[in-house]
């Protein structure tokens, strides 16, 4: 690594870790990002040392850098989210299960109508993806391809329509927590 470059990452090494601990409030993500900041650099200086404002070009890949890191830490979730919901099939179990009793089968015909108005009150671009790629079975491509619109587009709406069907089914948390410890 060049003189110049040392002296760089060197003098903007505070300031990057700074940014590294705003944006994820962990000293040891912040380390870790700031190490993966400098082997990129590494292996970038040959656009790094044509780059005419390098200090802008460091914290351009620093911010990249953070993008990263929350776009895997949102993978993260959403792995865990889906390991949750395989998990725990009851609540699936419970709303096609003929034989359950007369007050859970009030309580599922309940979830059902609230999830049908939850859904009927979703604005249509957010609606149109839960019913055709949830419901339907359709897939995101198949939309994306019939629509001409993009998959990130669409899976960006799904996600907003599962937080505002699930902010709108909150009132049923309880009592299926209830139900759950009676099962």
């Amino acid at each position: 690594m060049s003189g110049a470059v040392t002296r760089l990452l060197q003098k903007e090494e505070r300031r990057l870790l700074s940014l590294f601990l705003r944006k994820t409030g962990d000293p040891q993500e912040s380390r870790d990002l700031l190490q993966d900041l400098y082997e990129s650099v590494l292996g970038s200086l040959d656009s790094f040392s044509v780059a005419e404002d390098q200090a802008a070009w460091l914290f351009r890949a620093a911010h990249n850098k953070v993008t990263d890191w929350y776009r895997k830490k949102s993978r993260r979730k959403e792995t865990s989210l889906n390991e949750t919901v395989a998990e725990d099939t009851a609540l699936v179990d419970m709303l096609v299960d003929p034989y359950m009793d007369l007050e859970n089968r009030f309580f599922r015909d309940g979830l059902l109508e609230a999830l049908d108005l939850a859904i009927e009150a979703l604005p249509c671009k957010l609606q149109a993806v839960i019913v055709e790629q949830s419901l339907n079975g359709r897939t995101f491509r198949e939309l994306a391809e019939e629509w001409d619109i993009p998959q990130g587009t669409l899976l960006s709406r799904k996600r907003e329509a599962v937080r505002l069907l699930k902010d709108a089914l909150e009132e049923f948390t309880d009592v299926w927590n209830d139900i759950k410890r009676e099962l």
